[in-house]
């Protein structure tokens, strides 16, 4: 086991930075498994331009120990490049995802912490393997996107005939 306690993974934003950043404040963070991180000194910075502003929101929590964060960001840029090809694939994350989680996964059957934290559509391999070595673990399942749910509220009114407020 690691001698540090918490292992943090997500290939999105949403909540995983400040679970990392909490881990880290309590001194017990190992690792925190992101796709990009938005540091000069990390690969966030040399992708933010391929990638775009909007996919690198959030992706960074002030006061983390960097040598902590280990970025896994072939499988945002693979995605990227997939959706400029075929821009119709655009909203599917799920491959990525599964490819950053499968990543991710192999490293921590070699290094199981004793607690990992994993978020909705990243997390199933690592959720396998780590049961399997006797770690704790917490599937974190954030919300939807404000905009997307937005979108998907206005589409469904729409459909059903009544008026989105």
């Amino acid at each position: 086991m690691s001698a540090e306690r918490v292992v943090v993974a997500y290939a999105g934003v949403h909540q995983a930075y400040q679970h990392a950043l909490a881990a880290y404040e309590i001194g017990e963070l190992a690792r925190f498994y992101c796709a990009l991180y938005q540091d000069p000194s990390k690969a966030g910075a040399r992708h933010a331009r391929y990638v775009g502003a909007g996919l690198m929101d959030g992706r960074r929590a002030e006061g983390l120990d960097l040598g902590r964060v280990v970025e896994v960001p072939w499988p945002l840029l693979a995605k990227v490049a997939g959706d400029r090809l075929y821009p119709r694939g655009a909203g599917d994350w799920l491959a990525a995802n599964k490819a950053f989680d499968f990543w991710v996964s192999r490293r921590l059957a070699a290094d199981p912490p004793e607690l990992f934290i994993g978020t909705a559509s990243s997390d199933l391999h690592s959720l396998q393997v780590l049961k399997r070595r006797g770690s704790y673990l917490m599937h974190d399942c954030p919300g939807l996107h404000p905009t997307l749910e937005h979108q998907l509220l206005t589409e469904a009114a729409e459909l059903a005939g009544v008026r989105a407020t």
